[in-house]
């Protein structure tokens, strides 16, 4: 047998077998992927073997290569003849060089992984072409080229091994790099992949378990209305998600308003749409009885088939909560469980409740209900406002339960109150940001307040506490619509713009900011006091003073729509504004419209008009008390006129209460 050499000696792969030598034991595994690579690229690290009997030669270093020939072999893809690049070393050195290689080979970065597939897409290859090469899906390849695509900051902290490649994956879940660095800035403890995979799609909406979703008949019917939907890479279910929450809400809408018209086809003398189902709102109503009547034998099918998943579910959940240990997979299914379980019992129910029928004349004076429960459609039948009982108590009709006052038109519900109020909050924040003075007044009052309250100091408190966000409101703002959303971001981009100019960390940020000339240094902090305004409801107090200062007038910030208002209250609160900006001189018509129509009807009549709601309207400026006062100085100058006797000590008296005044 030939010497050692350190050259490359070509050996045909039937002489190869693998060495007792080598000291790698364990079976090789991934074996495809690598086969894979052989094939489209061919052998790209020589083996190195030691002289064998028989004219064989031991593979010492290599053997999952030589595995993975073998497999090309089984597979018809190259025949036993094939020439295979070897380094021939000598018996001694056969446990040394084994060693040598398995010990010093080092794991590839998984950033580095990424540039290179990335690189490779670059120049030419295809997804599937790159999948072929390396053995591997073209979902992982899709995945490594997103992973790639992820915040350069964190590309970088993976290289430095500060971040691993499951929270690099679970950031990635959003492709928004300000979000994931935000994400990460902020997270604690042990970064958990899981946690972070949920805070960085806090403000998305998961497609496969949104209840809206299934609501309007599933993802084709959202992506049919216009709808854009993000596949989730890093989910094995094929996730998806979309940032387009008022689309949903109006296809939710539209359904619960074609239901609407089935009921009011029933010949119902009301009805109403109740967006998502609120006991608090539904006990007010009354209820006249129903008799119940036997399902079809099409509810009945219905019916089963929901009890039949229910029981299935069931069991599922309970077997999960019998594991030792949850994972986080089980974790998420448990969640799903959990909201599937809800919807099953609303449908069933809904099915059950509407095989009822109600006597002659009930349907002429009560009312009905569509609305979203749990994920299902619910109508409530033979419901009575407090204003429908006199006439059910002419024809001698049971009512239960509800309430007797009749309803006020004028409420609004919670959540459009914290809507308009986050409006508020938002355009105050804004002008305090401008007014760098008001700003100063206001940072100063804070600390009047801070240091007596040291001496149990109970009076009004600043609107602020100088705790700065740095989401730029103290309302959540997330769900309160788009224009809320718009303003938001209008705002966050106000501040960054400020401190573009200031980069690094400590003592860099000193030298930056003390760098500024005072202008910029009092627009900074306006900016940052903006940051930590919160303004109370009401237009007195603190509040009021910054609002004044401000010269402050929210119609400058609001114009009423469907969405912000219009199509959240009722008729009679949208006809009322109307009548409030002079715009509704035709009534009649605006009554016989739908609420829908009447909504982008009065927004376009309200447009330009200043028109705001009162729960977040700017009171009228007081008049000067110029008036009075200058009556009061006439009154003394006619006083101090010559009179005589009791006339003139009247006169005196009234010159002096006069004075007073």
């Amino acid at each position: 047998m030939n010497a050692t050499t350190t050259t490359t000696t070509l050996i045909p792969l039937s002489q190869l077998v693998i060495s007792p030598a080598n000291v790698r034991k364990v079976t090789p595994t991934n074996l495809d992927a690598l086969a894979a690579s052989i094939k489209a690229m061919d052998i790209l690290q020589n083996l190195v073997v030691i002289p064998s009997e028989n004219d064989c030669y031991e593979v010492v270093a290599g053997g999952r290569r030589l595995a993975a020939l073998n497999l090309l072999v089984d597979q018809g893809h190259i025949d036993t003849t094939k020439l295979v690049p070897c380094l021939v070393r000598t018996q001694a050195e056969a446990t040394a060089v084994s060693l040598a290689e398995n010990e010093q080979r080092e794991q590839m970065n998984g950033a580095d992984r990424f540039d290179a597939y990335s690189k490779l897409q670059s120049e030419g290859y295809t997804i599937e072409q790159i999948a072929d090469a390396f053995g591997c899906t073209t979902r992982t390849v899709e995945r490594y080229l997103a992973l790639h695509a992820a915040a350069p900051e964190l590309l970088n902290e993976m290289r430095e091994g500060t971040i691993t490649i499951e929270q690099l994956t679970a950031l990635c879940s959003s492709p928004d790099h300000d979000k994931q660095l935000r994400v990460w800035d902020q997270a604690w403890g042990e970064k958990e992949p899981r946690n972070l995979r949920r805070a960085v799609l806090d403000e998305e909406i998961d497609v496969t378990n949104d209840r809206r979703i299934a609501f309007i008949g599933g993802v084709d019917a959202f992506t049919a209305a216009g709808g854009i939907v993000r596949t989730d890479l890093f989910s094995e279910a094929g996730t998806g998600f979309t940032t387009d929450n008022e689309l949903l809400d109006k296809l939710v809408s539209e359904r619960l308003e074609a239901a609407a018209e089935t009921l009011r086809g029933e010949g119902w003398a009301w009805v109403e749409v109740m967006g998502e189902f609120d006991w608090s709102s539904f006990n007010r109503f009354g209820r006249v009885p129903a008799t119940s009547c036997d399902l079809t034998k099409e509810q009945k099918a219905a019916v089963k088939v929901r009890k039949t998943e229910f029981a299935l579910l069931e069991k599922e959940q309970q077997e999960i909560w019998n594991c030792e240990e949850e994972t986080d997979e089980q974790g998420d299914r448990l969640e799903w469980i959990s909201d599937r379980l809800d919807e099953l019992k609303a449908e069933s129910n809904a099915i059950e409740a509407n095989a009822v029928v109600y006597a002659d004349g009930v349907k002429s004076a009560a009312g009905a209900i569509a609305s979203f429960h749990n994920g299902a459609l619910r109508m409530d039948r033979g419901l009575v406002r407090a204003e429908d009982r006199a006439a059910l108590a002419k024809t001698k009709t049971t009512v239960t339960g509800g309430s007797v006052k009749v309803k006020d038109n004028n409420a609004m519900s919670d959540a459009l109150t914290r809507s308009l109020l986050c409006h508020r909050n938002i355009a105050v924040q804004a002008e305090t940001a401008k007014n760098v003075r008001v700003a100063k007044v206001l940072m100063g009052c804070w600390v009047v307040g801070e240091i007596n309250k040291r001496f149990d100091y109970d009076g009004d408190r600043a609107p602020t506490n100088l705790s700065l966000s740095p989401y730029g409101v103290r309302a959540p703002a997330g769900s309160q619509g788009e224009d809320v959303a718009e303003r938001l971001e209008a705002f966050h981009a106000a501040g960054k713009a400020l401190v573009a100019g200031i980069k690094g960390k400590g003592a860099a940020v000193w030298d930056a900011v003390t760098a500024l000339d005072d202008a910029m240094l009092d627009q900074l902090l306006a900016y940052g006091v903006a940051l930590s305004v919160s303004v109370d409801e009401s237009h007195g107090g603190f509040t009021g003073k910054l609002l004044g200062a401000l010269d402050f007038d929210m119609s400058a910030h609001f114009d009423a729509t469907p969405a912000n208002y219009l199509g959240r209250v009722s008729k009679e609160q949208v006809l009322k504004a109307l009548t409030q900006a002079g715009k509704e001189n035709d009534k009649a018509a605006l009554l016989t419209m739908k609420k829908g129509a009447l909504a982008e009807e009065a927004a376009k009549r309200l447009k330009g008009t200043g028109w705001v709601p009162a729960l977040i309207r700017t009171p009228a400026a007081k008049k000067p008390a110029t008036t009075k006062v200058a009556q009061s100085h006439k009154t003394v100058k006619k006083a101090a006129a010559p009179v005589k006797g009791k006339a003139k000590a009247k006169a005196t008296t009234k010159a002096t209460r006069a004075r007073k005044a």
